[in-house]
């Protein structure tokens, strides 16, 4: 859990705290219900209301799982690429990192399942690259990036301008 880049050795024993042991829970959506992250609707014959977290749940580990996503959202490019497909549509912080949790959750979950380190995947680091070269982010404002991830960012764009030249 420490291998990813945004989780601190602070968050993660919180974390551990909060939830207690990661592989008792079969799906990570009870991780995500446990922290009161889940999703409700309420409804009354015809009527149904739109989606709203639950808020009950662990207030600790929801707290410790906000943070998180929060710093997740600035360097892992799998929930990055959710945070600014929806920033472009709705420009309201707090849901849109709250929206990403799941996407974390199920991150943690998997590579603790699978007894794994995060790796980062070049393909989403791609998707990403082109994502935010689109929404006209520069490469000296993206902070997130170490220098190589940039050389390959400059490398990605300048392979894309040679290919619109031929």
């Amino acid at each position: 859990m420490i291998s990813i880049k945004s989780i601190s050795d602070i968050l993660a024993a919180q974390f551990i705290a909060g939830c207690g042991d990661i592989k008792c829970f079969e799906h990570y959506k009870q991780i995500e219900k446990f922290s009161g992250f889940n999703l409700r609707i309420q409804q009354s014959g015809n009527y149904a209301s739109s989606n709203h977290i639950h808020k009950m749940g662990n207030k600790r580990l929801s707290r410790v799982i906000y943070q998180a996503t929060e710093k997740a959202v600035q360097y892992i490019p799998e929930i990055r690429i959710k945070y600014i497909s929806r920033k472009k549509i709705k420009n309201i912080y707090k849901k849109n990192i709250v929206a990403c949790v799941p996407n974390l959750i199920s991150l943690i979950f998997s590579l603790v399942k699978a007894n794994k380190k995060y790796e980062l995947d070049h393909d989403k680091f791609k998707e990403l690259c082109d994502l935010e070269n689109k929404l006209g982010f520069a490469v000296k404002d993206i902070k997130h990036y170490t220098p190589a991830e940039k050389g390959v960012y400059c490398r990605l764009k300048q392979v894309k301008i040679k290919q619109i030249e031929n």
